[in-house]
């Protein structure tokens, strides 16, 4: 599923924490949005569904490939480019501590990291290209094992990325295509509805200063 973000999610969240729990600190917060959240359902993706995606789109051929990845993120407060620049030289000055065996990358990411994987030493498990941001897709696509050759640069900051195994990706059986197709539009529709939902509660609230959230891309809601 591919999902734009031209808001800060982290603006969105902290506004969202603020107006499900005004007086709460920011674990509070974090609790009335994981309820929240829990509480918005979807009506599951029928058969009719899926086979006006096939005559649409077609079937996919093959899963995707996997990565296990960990990463640490150096956070870019602002769109701020000598701040950029600055991170980006601090990234390339661990990466060579990295490379030279000076810095452990899984102590370095629990002090470092503005990421909450950091907590588990930047691990963030086997995923997709999908699922990563945009600007890491070639770079990960491409890269061999081991630590990236450069730091990457994307819209939260600048990134230090190790892919610890990859897992090619295989043909899919017509029920297995079937199946991926119904979870891709299940995730979808999910995400409609946090947008339709944030929306409404933006409205509501009266937010002022924060636009409300669009977490689709343009015609994301009719195709993928």
């Amino acid at each position: 599923m591919t999902i734009s973000r031209p808001q800060d999610l982290t603006t969105i969240a902290d506004t969202l924490g603020q107006i499900l729990c005004p007086q709460g600190d920011s674990v509070s917060r974090e609790r009335a949005i994981e309820d929240w959240l829990a509480q918005i359902s979807i009506a599951d993706v029928d058969d009719a569904s899926c086979e006006a995606f096939y005559a649409r789109h077609g079937a996919p051929g093959r899963r995707a490939d996997q990565f296990e990845v960990r990463h640490i993120l150096f956070l870019l407060p602002s769109a701020d480019t000598e701040q950029r620049s600055l991170l980006m030289q601090q990234a390339l000055t661990h990466l060579d501590d990295l490379r030279a065996g000076r810095q452990d990358f899984a102590d370095l990411a629990r002090r470092r990291s503005d990421c909450p994987s950091a907590a588990q030493g930047g691990y963030l498990g086997w995923v997709e290209a999908a699922q990563m941001v945009p600007e890491w897709h070639t770079p990960i696509r491409s890269a061999a094992l081991g630590l990236l050759a450069a730091p990457i640069s994307s819209r939260y900051g600048v990134h230090l990325v190790e892919v610890l195994q990859r897992c090619p990706g295989a043909a899919l059986s017509p029920t297995a295509a079937r199946e991926a197709v119904r979870d891709h539009l299940r995730r979808r529709r999910w995400v409609a509805a946090v947008e339709e939902r944030l929306q409404s509660l933006w409205m509501e609230a009266d937010v002022h200063g924060v636009p409300a959230p669009v977490l689709l891309a343009t015609g994301e809601r009719l195709c993928p």
